[in-house]
C-alpha cells in the first residue's frame, strides 16, 4: 500500500506540474498575441489556412498601413518557417506588410497535412498561388519577394516566371551554384577548424572529404562542425528563436512538436535537387529589380559564386548589400540592419516605379 500511495502522489504532483506549465504557456501566448496585435484602423492582420495547389497551406499577412508595400517571405530550410517569429520582424510591419507563408513540409502546413513531395518547382508555383491570393486581399499592392536561402532557389524561379506579380527581388542567403558554394563552405569550415586546433573536427572532416556529399547524413557532418565556427550570433541561433516558438500565438503543443520534427523531414525530400542547384539554369534575363543582402560571415552560401551569377544576369537593377558580421541567417540575427537596407535601398524603388507606372 506504501508504494501505491507514493505511486499515486508521483502522479498527482506530474499532473499538477503539467497543468501548470500548460496554463503558464497559455498565458504567455495570450499577452505575445497582445502585445503584437495590430492596433491601427487602416492595419492588415489576417492568418489562417487557404487552399494552395490543392493542399491548406498556413499564410499570415501583418502590417500597420494597408498602404505600405507588401514582403512575402518565401522561407529556407527547407522546412524553417518563419511565420511563429513574428516578433522579430514587428518592427519591419510599420514599413511593410510582412507576408510568412508556410511550405509544404513546414510549420503549421506540416502538421496539418503530414509529409508532402517537395521540390523548386512545386514550391515555386505554389509560392505563385500565395502572390496572387496577396493581390487579390490586397488589391493594386507593390510586392517584395523575399527568398532565404531555400527560399532564394524558389524565389528565383518565381520572378522568372511571372514577374508581373513582383517589383522587386531581395535574396538573402542566396543560392547560386550549390556545388560552388558546398565547396568554399568546406574549405572555410576545415580552415577555422584547424586554425582553433579543434583536432576532432580537422579529423572527422579529413576522412568525410569534400563535397559532393552522398546523402544528407553527409552534409550534416560537414554542418555539425560549421555550428562550431560559425558567427556568434548564429551559434546560438536555436536558443534565442526557441522562446518565441513556444509562445507563438494560435499554436498548439502538436504544431509546435511538428514545426520542429518539419525540417529533416523536407531536406531529405529535398536532399539530391538542392545539391545540384545552379541559379543559371533558370536563365539570365529578369524583368524584376534584384537586390541580394549578404552577410560577410555566411558560411552556408559563401558570397563570390552569388556575386559572379549576379554579375552575369540582365535585370532593370542589380544591387549587392553587404551587411557586416552578417552570417546566413542575418535577417534573423541582424533584422534592424536588415530592415535598413529594405528601407534605403529596396523600399524607394518600388514606392518610385509604383507611382511612374513603370
Amino acid at each position: 500500500m506504501r508504494l501505491a500511495h507514493i505511486a499515486l502522489v508521483v502522479v498527482v504532483v506530474v499532473v499538477a506540474l503539467v497543468s501548470a506549465l500548460l496554463v503558464t504557456r497559455s498565458v504567455l501566448q495570450w499577452r505575445e498575441a497582445r502585445n503584437l496585435a495590430i492596433a491601427t484602423p487602416d492595419g492588415v492582420d489576417e492568418s489562417g489556412f487557404i487552399d494552395i495547389g490543392g493542399v491548406a497551406q498556413w499564410v499570415q499577412m501583418r502590417g500597420l498601413h494597408r498602404a505600405n508595400p507588401v514582403i512575402i517571405v518565401v522561407h529556407g530550410g527547407p522546412g524553417f518557417a518563419m511565420s511563429p517569429l513574428t516578433r522579430v520582424f514587428r518592427p519591419w510591419e510599420s514599413e511593410f506588410t510582412v507576408v510568412q507563408w508556410d511550405q509544404r513540409d513546414a510549420g503549421r502546413t506540416f502538421s496539418r497535412n503530414g509529409p508532402q513531395p517537395i521540390s523548386i518547382d512545386r514550391i515555386a508555383r505554389d509560392g505563385l498561388e500565395v502572390a496572387e491570393h496577396v493581390q487579390r486581399r490586397l488589391p493594386g499592392a507593390r510586392v517584395i519577394l523575399l527568398g532565404h536561402s531555400w527560399g532564394s532557389a524558389v524565389g528565383l524561379e518565381m520572378i522568372q516566371r511571372r514577374p508581373d506579380l513582383f517589383a522587386a527581388y531581395v535574396g538573402a542567403g542566396q543560392m547560386s551554384s550549390k556545388a560552388e558554394q558546398e565547396t568554399l563552405s568546406y574549405e572555410r569550415v576545415f580552415e577555422r577548424l584547424r586554425a582553433a586546433g579543434v583536432r576532432d573536427g580537422v579529423d572527422e572532416l579529413r576522412r568525410l572529404g569534400p563535397p559532393p556529399y552522398k546523402d544528407l547524413a553527409e552534409l550534416l557532418v560537414q554542418r555539425k562542425w560549421l555550428a562550431t565556427v560559425d558567427t556568434p550570433a548564429e551559434q546560438h541561433l536555436f536558443q534565442r528563436m526557441a522562446p518565441l516558438l513556444l509562445v507563438a500565438p494560435q499554436m498548439s503543443l502538436k504544431q509546435t512538436h511538428d514545426y520542429l520534427a518539419a525540417p529533416k523531414v523536407a531536406q531529405a525530400g529535398s536532399f539530391n535537387e538542392v545539391a545540384e542547384f545552379d541559379a543559371r539554369r533558370i536563365g539570365g534575363r529578369f524583368s524584376v529589380p534584384i537586390f541580394i543582402f549578404q552577410g560577410d560571415r555566411d558560411l552556408y552560401t559563401p558570397e563570390e559564386p552569388t556575386e559572379r551569377y549576379l554579375s552575369e544576369v540582365e535585370a532593370p537593377l542589380k544591387d549587392i548589400a553587404v551587411l557586416p558580421g552578417g552570417g546566413h541567417d542575418a535577417l534573423l540575427t541582424m533584422p534592424d540592419a536588415f530592415l535598413r537596407e529594405l528601407r534605403t535601398r529596396v523600399r524607394p524603388r518600388v514606392l518610385a516605379d509604383g507611382i511612374s507606372g513603370s
